[in-house]
C-alpha cells in the first residue's frame, strides 16, 4: 500500500517542497513536478477552473509518481472532500476554517466510522480503490492512515479553539 510521504515528512519535522497547479490540464505535469524535484502538488479547485473528472486523472497519474496529491477544495463540504480523498487525493487543503467546529468537521469528513467519529464512506467501484477490488478493513486501515488534512484561517487565535483530542494522527494543520 502507498504510503504518504508529505504526512510522514511533516510528522518528522521535515521541510517538504510543493506547488499548487492552476491553469493545465495535461496530467502529465506530474511529470515535470516531479523532475524538478517537487514533493507534493495542490491542484486548485477553489480558484481555478478544475472539474471532477480532470481532478480524477490529474490525480491517478500521480499514482505512478512519487509525489503526494493534494486537493484545495472551494470550501468545507462533504461532497467535495469525499470525492477528492475516493479519487485518489492523499491531502486535501480547505481554505476558510475559522472555528474548532469547522476544523472538527474537516477531520471527520476524512474519517470512517466506527474508529473515528468520521463520517466518511467506503467508494463502491474497484477504481476507486486503485483498480483493486474493494476488501473492506485494508481500505480503512490504509486510508486512516494516508489522509491528510489542513485548513486555513485568518482568525487570531485558530489554533488555540482546536481540542489536541481532534487533532489526530489521521491530520496535519498548516
Amino acid at each position: 500500500m502507498r504510503k504518504n510521504e508529505v504526512k510522514r515528512a511533516l510528522k518528522n519535522g521535515e521541510f517538504v517542497f510543493g506547488t499548487m497547479i492552476k491553469e493545465t490540464l495535461n496530467p502529465s505535469v506530474v511529470d515535470v513536478l516531479e523532475i524538478a524535484g517537487f514533493d507534493y502538488f495542490v491542484i486548485d479547485m477553489e480558484h481555478a477552473r478544475y472539474d471532477m473528472g480532470t481532478i480524477a486523472n490529474i490525480l491517478q497519474y500521480a499514482r505512478r509518481s512519487d509525489l503526494t496529491g493534494v486537493v484545495r477544495v472551494p470550501r468545507l463540504d462533504y461532497a467535495y472532500i469525499a470525492k477528492a480523498l475516493d479519487m485518489g487525493a492523499e491531502g486535501i487543503w480547505v481554505p476558510h476554517v475559522d472555528t474548532a467546529e469547522e476544523a472538527g468537521q474537516l477531520v471527520d469528513f476524512g474519517k470512517y466510522p466506527p474508529r473515528a467519529v468520521g463520517v466518511r464512506r467506503f467508494p463502491s467501484s474497484a477504481r476507486k480503490s486503485f483498480n483493486r477490488p474493494p476488501v473492506l478493513p485494508p481500505i480503512t486501515r490504509a486510508a486512516m492512515t494516508r489522509f491528510c488534512s489542513s485548513h486555513r484561517s485568518k482568525a487570531p487565535g485558530r489554533w488555540k479553539m482546536l481540542p489536541k483530542s481532534r487533532l489526530s494522527t489521521a491530520s496535519m494543520s498548516a
